[in-house]
C-alpha cells in the first residue's frame, strides 16, 4: 500500500472539507426550497399575489331616507377622494426632476383643494405607500379640475418648468442638459400614455350625504361620518342603509400601476336598503315651528315634542329645539358658546368642549331626555284608581290648600284650598293634596302595578338609537316598590308626578293608550324598508305591548281630560275648534347651577271621542313669562293639533275662539 505523502494528505483533506461544504451548502439550498415551496409556500403566494394585484373597493350607493309619504329626506350624491403615489414620485430617478413633481404636484393640489401645501408637500415623501389620501369629498368643480391637471402632456408640464427654474442658477448648456434629463425621466416614467401627473394623482369615486331640508327632523334622521352612520337613522340603521361594497381586483406592476390588457375582475357593489319613515314632512314643519315660537317666547333652555298615532303608535313627527342643519352639523348652532369656546386658550381643553358642546345639540332629546312629568301624572293614577275601584267618581276630598305627610307640609298650587273636590275637579284644579289621597287610596303596590302597566319601568323600544334606561331604586328615574312600601311620602309624591323621572317618549305612548281603550302600543318611526327597486324587505305592523288599563277606565280618563281643556288649567288649548283631552304639567328642578327651575308640559290627544293623534309639548326651564304648563306649552300643542287635523281633512266640530 502506497503511503501519501504530507502534500497529498493535506490535498485530500480540503477536497473532503470542500465536499462537505459543498454537501452543507447544497442542503441549505434545498431544505429552504423545500421550506419555502412545500412549508410556507400557501404563504410566500399570498404575499406575492397580494404584491402584484391591485385591489381597489367599489363604494356601494348607501340608501335614501324618505317620509312617510315618499319624499326625500336624505341621499348620496357622487364625489371623489383625491389621493397620491407617493411611490411612484420617489421611483423617478432624476433627483431635480423628482423634487420638481413633488413641488408641482403640492402646487396644485393645494391650490385646487384649498389646503396647505406643506401637508400635501408631506404626504409625497413616503416612499413605499402607493396611497396617500390627500382629501376626501370632493365636488365635482374640484375633481374635474384636477382631473385636467392630470392630462398635462409631460413635457409641457414638467420638463418644461424644470428647465425654466434650472435657467435661474446655471449656465444655457447646463439647462439644456437639465432639461433632456428632465424629458426623458418624465417620458419614461410616464410610459406610453405620456401623462405624468395621472402616474401621480389618483382620483376614486366616493359618496356625499345630503340632506333635503337641513335642519328637519334632524336628531331622528341623523347624519354620516367618515365611518358611516353618526346619529339617529343614519346610525340605528347603519349597517342595511350602507350596503355592500364591491373590489375591482387587476394586476399590477412594482410601482403599483395598472398593467394593462390584463384579466380584471369584479364584484359589484350591492346598493344599501332604503328606509321610509313615519315621520310626515308637513307635520315635522307644523310641531318644529310650534317649538320654535315657544322656544324663542319663552326662553327656554330647551323645547321637545312628539306627534304620534295613537291607532298603531306611529311617530308622525319628533324634534327638539335648538336644533342644527344637518348638512353642517359640526357647525355649533349657539354663537355665543361657539365663541367662548374659541377663545379656550389651551388646544386640548378647547377640542373637548367644542366635542361636548356638539354632542348636546345632537342629542334627541325625545327619547333621551329623563325629567320629573309633574301634574301630567295625574292621568295615570286617574286610572289607575277607576280601574282598581278605590276611588270613585262620586268620592270627594275637601282640599284645605296643603296636607301633612308624616310631619311633611306638601301644598297646593291654589294656596287657598280648592275646598270640595270629586275626581273630575280634582284633575281639572290639578290638585296636588287630593292626587296624594288618590295615591294612598291605591297603596304602594296597587300604584306600582298600574306604573308598570304603563310602561314606565321600562324603555318603549322605539327603533332609535340613545333611549333613556329606566333604572331603579334610589338615584334611578323611578322608585322601586320597595321604596314607595317604607316611605308615605314617595307614595304621596309619585303620585302627582314628582320624585321620579320620565323621557317623553314613555309620557306620550301612555297617553296615547288612554286615547286607545287603554291599549299599550310599541312606538316606531321606520314604516318600511325597500331595495333599490322599490321592492318591499320588510314592513312595521303595529305591536300592542299590553292593555295597560280596560276600555271603559280609558273613556272615563278620556272624557275627564277633555273636561280639563273645556274648563280646567288646560283651557288654554281650547282655541282651535277641535274637540281635545290634555293634562298640563308644572314640575320643579334644579339647573345646572342648583338654583330651582321647572319644566313645563302638555300632554293630550284629538280628537277627544275618536283619537287620531297625540302631542306632547316639553319645555325645559323656561325663564320668560309664565312658566306653567297650561299657559306656554298647552297652546303650543293644541296648535300642532289643529294643524294636524286640518291637513288631515279632520273638520273643526265647533268655532274657533
Amino acid at each position: 500500500m502506497a503511503v501519501r505523502s504530507p502534500r497529498q494528505k493535506l490535498l485530500m483533506r480540503c477536497v473532503i472539507v470542500l465536499s462537505l461544504l459543498a454537501v452543507a451548502g447544497f442542503g441549505a439550498c434545498i431544505f429552504s426550497i423545500i421550506n419555502i415551496q412545500f412549508v410556507h409556500g400557501e404563504v410566500y403566494r399570498a404575499k406575492a399575489q397580494l404584491g402584484q394585484t391591485l385591489d381597489e373597493q367599489i363604494p356601494a350607493e348607501r340608501g335614501k331616507i324618505y317620509d312617510v309619504n315618499g319624499k326625500v329626506l336624505a341621499q348620496s350624491a357622487d364625489v371623489w377622494k383625491i389621493y397620491i403615489n407617493p411611490k411612484r414620485i420617489n421611483a423617478i430617478d432624476d433627483p431635480l426632476m423628482r423634487e420638481k413633481v413633488r413641488e408641482n404636484v403640492a402646487e396644485q393640489l393645494s391650490t385646487i383643494l384649498h389646503m396647505d401645501k406643506n401637508k400635501v408637500l408631506q404626504l409625497t415623501l413616503s416612499a413605499k405607500s402607493e396611497y396617500a389620501m390627500v382629501k376626501g369629498q370632493v365636488e365635482f368643480a374640484k375633481k374635474e379640475a384636477i382631473a385636467n391637471i392630470m392630462e398635462e402632456n409631460a413635457e409641457q408640464s414638467i420638463a418644461k418648468r424644470a428647465a425654466k427654474s434650472t435657467a435661474k442658477s446655471t449656465t444655457q448648456s447646463t439647462t439644456n442638459s437639465t432639461t433632456n434629463v428632465a424629458t426623458n425621466s418624465a417620458t419614461t416614467n410616464a410610459n406610453t400614455d405620456n401623462k405624468p401627473y395621472k402616474l401621480y394623482i389618483g382620483i376614486q369615486t366616493d359618496e356625499k350625504r345630503y340632506y333635503t331640508y337641513n335642519n328637519l327632523a334632524a336628531s331622528v334622521i341623523g347624519f354620516c361620518g367618515t365611518d358611516g352612520g353618526s346619529l339617529g337613522i343614519e346610525q340605528y340603521f347603519n349597517s342595511i342603509l350602507a350596503g355592500k361594497p364591491g373590489r375591482l381586483l387587476t394586476v399590477k406592476d412594482a410601482l403599483g400601476n395598472e398593467i394593462p390588457f390584463q384579466q380584471k375582475t369584479v364584484e359589484p357593489a350591492v346598493q344599501g336598503t332604503n328606509i321610509y319613515l313615519t315621520i310626515d314632512e308637513v307635520i315635522q314643519s307644523y310641531l318644529e315651528k310650534s317649538l320654535k315660537k315657544v322656544y324663542g317666547d319663552s326662553k327656554a333652555k330647551g323645547t321637545y315634542g312628539i306627534v304620534m298615532d295613537v291607532k298603531t303608535g306611529a311617530v308622525l313627527a319628533m324634534a327638539s329645539e335648538p336644533d342644527f342643519n344637518l348638512n353642517t352639523p359640526y357647525n355649533l348652532v349657539d354663537g355665543k358658546l361657539s365663541k367662548e369656546l374659541n377663545k379656550i386658550t389651551d388646544v386640548n381643553t378647547r377640542s373637548d368642549q367644542i366635542s361636548n358642546a356638539q354632542l348636546a345639540q345632537w342629542r334627541n332629546f325625545a327619547v333621551s331626555y329623563s325629567y320629573e312629568p309633574g301634574s301630567v301624572f295625574k292621568i295615570f293614577t286617574a286610572s289607575a284608581a277607576i280601574e282598581e275601584k278605590t276611588w270613585s267618581l262620586r268620592q270627594t276630598y275637601f282640599d284645605t290648600g296643603s296636607i301633612n305627610v308624616d310631619g311633611q307640609i306638601i301644598h297646593c298650587h291654589n294656596t287657598a284650598g280648592d275646598g270640595k273636590e270629586n275626581l273630575l275637579l280634582g284633575l281639572e284644579n290639578s290638585c296636588n293634596p287630593f292626587f296624594i289621597k288618590v295615591g294612598q287610596s291605591l297603596g304602594a303596590e296597587k300604584f306600582f302595578k298600574y306604573f308598570d302597566a304603563f310602561g314606565f319601568t321600562e324603555q318603549s323600544g322605539i327603533d332609535l338609537p340613545g333611549e333613556a334606561v329606566p333604572a331603579e331604586g334610589d338615584g334611578g328615574t323611578y322608585h322601586s316598590l320597595a321604596n314607595l312600601e317604607n316611605s308615605n311620602i314617595e307614595l304621596a309624591s309619585s303620585s302627582f308626578g314628582q320624585s321620579f323621572k320620565l323621557t317623553p317618549i314613555q309620557v306620550i305612548t301612555a297617553t296615547s293608550a288612554i286615547a286607545n281603550g287603554g291599549m299599550l302600543m310599541r312606538p316606531y318611526i321606520v314604516a318600511k324598508e325597500t331595495d333599490d327597486q322599490g321592492n318591499i324587505i320588510s314592513e312595521t305592523q303595529p305591536y300592542v305591548r299590553r292593555q295597560a288599563i280596560s276600555q271603559s277606565t280609558a273613556s272615563t280618563v278620556a272624557g275627564m281630560m277633555e273636561k280639563v281643556v273645556f274648563k280646567g288649567l288646560g283651557k288654554m288649548a281650547s282655541h282651535t275648534g277641535y274637540d281635545i283631552a290634555g293634562k298640563s304639567g308644572t314640575s320643579e328642578k334644579l339647573d345646572e347651577k342648583g338654583k330651582k327651575a321647572v319644566v313645563a308640559s302638555f300632554s293630550c290627544f284629538a280628537p277627544a271621542t275618536d283619537a287620531k293623534i297625540a302631542v306632547l309639548i316639553v319645555i325645559d326651564e323656561p325663564t320668560k313669562g309664565s312658566t306653567a304648563g297650561g299657559m306656554i306649552a298647552a297652546p303650543a300643542a293644541a296648535d300642532v293639533i289643529a294643524n294636524t287635523l286640518r291637513y288631515m281633512n279632520i273638520a273643526p266640530t265647533k268655532p274657533v275662539n
